[in-house]
């Protein structure tokens, strides 16, 4: 499942993104849309113009995700700086967000392996 989206323009620039509404019924219905030089809070349904045309720029926010193999799954409105443009629009999937076991989590499962090899010593003598 994809929470949100990358959109990259191919040889054009990105200046209006418009953003859907009823994908966001578990979330706060807001998506953040971010770019190199800046970011913001859009609610669904809301157009974002660019201060300066973009060449890439990022939706997340989506909540439930959306199936990301689906060209139709999250329809947005996009503008460009010239009449005829390609991009591609790339999810961002759900299990790309999640962390790496933490250093705190590689220490309990170390110490927990100490503990049993003292218990066994123990147990043995």
């Amino acid at each position: 499942m994809a929470y949100g989206f990358e959109c990259q323009g191919l040889g054009s620039l990105f200046t209006v993104v418009g953003l859907p509404t009823g994908m966001e019924p578990g979330g706060d219905g807001l998506y953040t849309i971010e770019w190199d030089s800046g970011s913001a809070t859009v609610a669904g349904g809301a157009f974002h113009t660019f201060a300066t045309p973009v060449d890439q720029f990022r939706i997340t926010g989506i909540d439930p995700g959306v199936d990301g193999n689906s060209p139709v799954a999250f329809p947005v409105y996009l503008e460009f700086d010239q009449a005829t443009a390609s991009f591609n629009m790339t999810p961002l999937l759900l299990a790309e967000a999640v962390p790496e076991p933490s250093t705190y989590a590689l220490g309990l499962v170390g110490l927990a392996g100490l503990g049993l090899v003292a218990w066994r010593r123990r147990r043995l003598a």
